[in-house]
């Protein structure tokens, strides 16, 4: 024997002290025990496991006890105190648990026997009460662990995060509250009846209970738009099978009786359901009889007949939303919440059963193991297989979603792949809180199982028996459980365990609570798409909705989806059958086919499109395919102009616009899938398919013509535009502006000639929030920015009051970075030309530098989005003037200023100009000279010839629409500079500048414009060549009227 065991006491006469509840220990006190034990049966409640094996001597001579194993047992008394056993042996053949005195009072405890009772004390307070049970003094705990015990045994498991585990379930409290329960389960209070005991089921199987849940929208991505559930009366086990229609309840009970009745051997004797149709038929009365099912129908009007199976409904609705409001992936997801809630809840301690008994533990006849339940929607690292990787190079894992469990594994959404996968080697990150993120209604999820092999497997193995909870379907959640864990026992698995054998080593767990350190300059953005240690930018990559499409990517996956698609896919048949787009032939020798794809999108109101769209790029091109759009500008003089004017500015949209244009030369495709072309190998297109290089050129030549056709002219300034009596109308691509006081009738024949969608008044355009009201115009793109706060994980940063610092200047010995800095500065160029020039330098300066950031760039692109943040709700105005439009002598505004050598990275200055029509900003500048400026004067010279081109194309736009003559204005704050642009002297100081630049003389000359001076703390054009201080910032901002 060891001979630091000593002999234990032994006694055979006192059985009746085990409790009989399977949440409760006894244990003999016994001064003669070295350690405590505990017998086999109680091995899986021991934590922190070590592999022993020693021989334990007994009192009777000669007998002993084998131990094999020793770690922590934490209890909780029957007064509710939460203790843990330290150095608990756990041994077979051993008679009862035994509790060491020694080790007792080597934990500071002390010890005393009084009138047949034992009292355990700590500075003289009781802690725990037992009794003399014949010749022995016993003491009971309880084995049911709680959220405090996690937190006072090992503080890296809150009660929150276990709460979030098991899917907000009730029997995981949190004290703080939860507010994604609220918004998932509040309800009214209803009085509950207790079942008759006469009524109750005695066996499994004996009675099930079914009832069918929907119609849910939006459909899952496979176009499932309910589920039946069936739910053993005994164990209150549930298995949930998806269905798109009701119709299908007969074979999913199909499958769930074959599936029981080959786990059990016995039979089903009783379903107990309403009277729905799915339930009532002959195919459905025909098979339970042939099965000996007795059919218990519910009484018409009183659901509660069947109130097992509507309260498990209401449950597993209940906590799927939990699951989607707590992790914000798209609600298209909830086919994966409910069968992840159907797959916690057969593993949760329900009322009707005893205390500490799960569904799944009467139902397998062992407890599953709660170790590898994780937060739904937590970011989670796959193991990519050696197989699978391209090089030594290549990354090990994979940043995926958790959505749901399966047989030994997870199943994970790829965003790469954009599919569901299986993993077993599974690394998570349940550290990033209840941040909302989304997934896209709509995207769509196939099912491929991953062959992954870990080194270390996450989890123990299940014994040999099938689990067939959820999982058993392939609609289904995991099909087998671990075992050697009570229930409610992952608080001691995951926040307990520290050692154990080789093969059931969790290095994941420990990453749940690792704070990642994140570089300074990257404090607030987490990297998209590069290899670092941070696990959030994969959460902010799926919060960007619009960023990535919501819908299927090709032919087959779409008819997987649902019949939806399908019908969006015969739909645009039809328009290109209706439009005689194609003519079905055999493609004559030496001709080529190009390939065609289908390309799908879901709208904002759930409409599901599909378009049949050519690879162009396979054409060979020799001509002309250039098509043009409307510039901003003169969308901006058009909204100026209707609100000095009290027009109402209409908007259209043309619904399949390229098919109305006609090609002229032949163009091949092969046959799409879906058409049929019966015998023939190609097909002749006849209209302008989408995909084409020519297609937006054919078009806009149809609707050209169709417009002169109508009497009215193509402005020369911008071909885009076209004029008539009484009517202005403005073309980009398929979307169109109309205003004037001859509208209706334009607009009519839009509708007739082209099948044009008739919009209302103009209110989303190219991507801007426009509202017209009587007090004017309001631009913004509220939404777009907070689309990119949220892309760039930048939706909490700290607001600052400029967008550059004052004085700011770049270091060429700034790191570089691999950082999405280009993705990033496009979309801070297309806020600030399309409705916020106050960030058009900041913009224009990050735009020098795409191809070669550094982290001072990178901040300083964050420090935009923070400015963006602070001033969101900032929109460009534009207002009427009181005075006649026909009569203002200054129509027409532009303001010119210039930094003079303040890039010091190669001394070349910087240009900026505003132009007003009416006081309102219709157009803006921030640009880098392209030569060095030996002086303010040139700078200022070079600044307004730049602006005087623009000026005269706003002058020529505006005389079209008016048709009379207008007035233009150039203001500038360098007296040298006017004197030279007035001037025809010849002088040294500009002999250098080059010719072409003298272009402002001729303007100048011809009475085209008039040149004016204006104070420099006047002059709005500041703003765009340098960054101000925040007094003068604010000042110029609101002189642009973004207010």
């Amino acid at each position: 024997f060891d001979s630091d065991i000593s002999f234990v006491a032994h006694d055979e006469f006192e059985h009746k002290i085990l409790a009989a509840n399977l949440n409760q220990i006894s244990f003999v006190i016994d001064s003669g025990c070295t350690n405590h034990m505990v017998k086999s049966d109680f091995g899986k409640f021991v934590t922190e496991v070590k592999e022993v094996s020693r021989k334990i001597g007994v009192a009777k001579v000669g007998e002993c006890v084998n131990a094999f194993q020793v770690g922590s047992l934490p209890v909780k008394t029957l007064n509710n105190l939460n203790l843990t056993l330290r150095d608990v042996y756990v041994c077979d053949e051993l008679s009862h648990n035994l509790l060491s005195v020694r080790k007792i009072e080597e934990s500071g405890f002390t010890i005393v026997f009084k009138n047949k009772s034992v009292y355990i004390m700590k500075k003289n307070r009781v802690v725990v009460t037992g009794h003399r049970q014949g010749n022995l003094y016993a003491v009971t705990f309880t084995l049911e662990p709680s959220v405090y015990e996690a937190n006072l045994i090992d503080g890296g498991v809150s009660e929150l995060l276990w709460h979030r585990r098991m899917g907000h379930s009730s029997r995981y409290p949190s004290s703080e509250v939860c507010y994604v329960c609220s918004q998932g389960k509040q309800s009214r209070k209803q009085f509950l009846a207790e079942i008759p005991a006469d009524m109750k089921a005695h066996r499994i199987l004996e009675t099930i209970s079914t009832d069918v849940c929907g119609k849910i929208e939006p459909p899952t991505h496979d176009g499932k738009h309910y589920y039946v559930s069936f739910i053993d009366n005994f164990s209150n086990f549930g298995i949930l099978y998806l269905m798109k229609n009701k119709s299908e309840v007969l074979s999913c009970f199909k499958k769930y009786v074959a599936l029981v009745e080959a786990r059990f051997s016995q039979k089903i004797a009783n379903l107990k359901c309403d009277c729905g149709g799915e339930y009532t038929s002959n195919e459905f009365k025909d098979f339970c009889d042939q099965k000996g099912i007795v059919i218990h129908y519910t009484i018409p009007r009183n659901p509660e007949n069947n109130g097992k199976a509507e309260r498990y409904n209401r449950t597993i609705m209940e906590k799927a939303r939990c699951l989607i409001f707590d992790s914000g992936l798209g609600r298209s997801m909830w086919g994966e919440a409910v069968l992840t809630a159907a797959y916690l809840t057969n593993r949760t301690e329900t009322s009707t059963l005893p205390k500490g008994v799960t569904p799944a533990r009467v139902w397998f006849g062992y407890e599953p193991n709660l170790d590898k339940i994780r937060i739904f929607g937590s970011p989670a690292h796959a193991h990519v297989p050696k197989e699978d990787r391209g090089g030594k190079l290549d990354s090990h894992s994979r940043k995926t979603i958790m959505v749901g469990y399966c047989h030994n594994g997870y199943r994970l959404w790829d965003p790469i792949k954009r599919k569901i996968t299986t993993a077993r080697s599974v690394i998570f990150d349940e550290g990033c809180g209840m941040k909302r993120v989304e997934i896209p209604d709509g995207d769509e999820v196939s099912v491929k199982s991953s062959a992954t092999t870990p080194t270390s497997t996450p989890f123990s193995t299940p014994p040999s028996t099938p689990d067939t909870s959820p999982g058993s379907s392939p609609v289904s959640t995991p099909t087998k459980s671990p075992r050697s864990i009570p229930s409610k026992s992952p608080l001691k698995q995951n926040s307990l365990v520290k050692k154990r054998k080789a093969t059931e080593l969790t290095p994941e767990i420990r990453r749940s609570d690792r704070i990642h350190r994140v570089p300074r300059y990257l404090k607030d953005y987490e990297l998209l798409g590069v290899d670092t240690n941070l696990d959030h930018g994969l959460m902010m990559a799926l919060s960007a909705c619009d960023f990535v499409e919501n819908v299927p990517r090709n032919y087959r996956e779409a008819s997987e989806y649902g019949a939806e698609w399908m019908d969006a896919i015969e739909r645009e048949i039809s328009s290109h059958e209706a439009r005689s787009t194609w003519i079905p032939c055999n493609l004559p020798p030496n001709k080529k086919a190009i390939d065609t794809r289908w390309v799908f999108r879901q709208k904002s109101d759930g409409t599901k499109k599909a378009r049949l769209v050519a690879k162009g790029y396979q054409e060979e091109t020799n001509f002309n395919v250039y098509a043009p759009v409307a510039r901003l500008s003169t969308i901006r003089t058009l909204l100026v102009y209707a609100l000095q004017m009290d027009f109402t500015i209409h908007q259209m949209d043309v619904p399949t616009a390229f098919l109305h244009g006609e090609l002229d030369s032949e163009v091949y495709i092969k046959i799409p899938e879906g058409v049929q072309a019966g015998e023939t190998n190609a097909l002749l297109l006849k209209k302008a398919l989408y995909g084409l290089k020519e297609s937006p050129r054919k078009w806009n030549e149809c609707f050209d013509g169709f417009m002169k056709a109508c009497g009215l002219a193509r402005s020369m300034n911008d071909f885009c535009l076209y004029t008539g009596p009484g009517v202005l109308i403005a073309i980009w691509v398929d979307d169109l502006l109309i205003t004037g006081s001859n509208s209706s009738v334009l607009i009519n024949a839009l509708k007739n000639k082209f099948g044009a969608k008739y919009m209302g008044t103009v209110h989303n355009f190219l991507g801007t929030t426009v509202t017209c009201n009587k007090s004017g115009i309001q631009i913004s793109q509220q939404e777009f920015i907070e689309k990119i706060l949220q892309r760039f994980n930048m939706s909490d940063c700290n607001p600052v009051t400029v967008p550059m610092e004052p004085n700011f200047q770049y270091d060429v010995s700034s790191s570089p970075v691999k950082v999405p800095f280009r993705e990033l500065v496009g979309s801070l160029l297309y806020v600030s030309t399309t409705s916020r020039p106050d960030i058009s330098y900041a913009t224009s300066y990050l735009s020098r530098y795409l191809d070669k950031p550094t982290s001072q760039l990178w901040q300083l692109a964050k420090r935009v989005l923070r400015y963006l943040k602070g001033t969101i709700l900032l929109k460009l105005n534009y207002s009427k003037l009181e005075k006649d439009l026909r009569s203002s002598e200054n129509v027409l505004v532009a303001y010119t200023d210039a930094d003079w050598a303040g890039d010091h990275s190669d001394r070349k200055s910087t240009s900026g100009s505003v132009i007003m029509y009416q006081d309102n900003v219709i157009q803006w500048s921030s640009k880098k000279q392209a030569t060095v400026a030996l002086s303010t004067t040139e700078a200022e010279y070079v600044a307004s010839t730049y602006a005087i081109v623009d000026l005269l194309h706003s002058k020529s736009l505006l005389e079209e629409i008016l048709t009379r003559c207008v007035p233009a204005v150039l203001n500038c704050d360098n007296q040298s500079a006017i004197k030279n642009i007035e001037s025809y002297e010849n002088s040294r100081k500009t002999k250098h500048i080059d010719i072409k630049l003298h272009f402002i003389k001729d303007a100048i000359h011809e009475s085209k414009v008039q040149v004016k001076f204006v104070k420099s703390d006047d002059n709005i054009a500041d703003i765009f060549t340098k960054p101000l201080s925040a007094q003068h910032f604010v000042k110029f901002r609101k002189l642009l009227q973004i207010m």
